[in-house]
């Protein structure tokens, strides 16, 4: 055997050696984006009815890992399947009561266990009349903008376990 072709071998040995290199690094990026997607994705908001807060088309990181190691808190942006003429779309809405809170909503105010929310990021007036106490393992939701959200006015509470994920980031 002669220098050149020893030399070709070991060629062909680190040529084999890179692509091994590019496989397995190409495995690691798909189970990482596999398991990134399932904690965390990206969403595009359709609609106003989360305006001021989120606008149409805007891009939102939604997480639903994070609803089982933290509870549900007052405000925070949640995301639901809605059926609207046998379309399920991905809704955008805010926590306003919890299990067992007293949720009233009369002359455009929102009232939860007597004390009258103030909310400086709602567009438009909450209209309804309202007297409900929120189920056990259920939250109250409304959009933002509230003359054109279809939220737990119309739709009523909704149980937990429907809730698709938590808003944690406007992109």
């Amino acid at each position: 055997m002669n220098k050149n072709s020893k030399s070709r071998i070991k060629m062909k040995k680190m040529e084999k050696l890179i692509y091994r290199d590019w496989i397995i690094a190409f495995i690691y990026a798909l189970v990482i984006v596999f398991f990134i997607s399932i904690f965390i994705w990206p969403m595009k908001v359709k609609g106003r009815s989360m305006e001021n807060t989120l606008q149409d088309n805007d891009y939102i990181l939604v997480s639903k890992a994070i609803t089982l190691i933290t509870k549900y808190k007052y405000n925070d942006l949640i995301i639901l399947n809605y059926n609207d003429d046998s379309i399920t779309n991905k809704i955008v809405k805010r926590i306003i009561g919890l299990e067992g809170d007293h949720i009233r909503i009369t002359d455009n105010k929102v009232i939860r266990n007597g004390k009258i929310l103030e909310e400086n990021y709602i567009k438009g007036t909450t209209t309804g009349d309202i007297d409900i106490f929120v189920p056990e393992g259920s939250v109250f939701f409304l959009g933002d903008n509230r003359s054109i959200s279809k939220d737990s006015r119309i739709l009523g509470c909704y149980d937990k376990s429907k809730i698709k994920g938590k808003v944690i980031r406007k992109l």
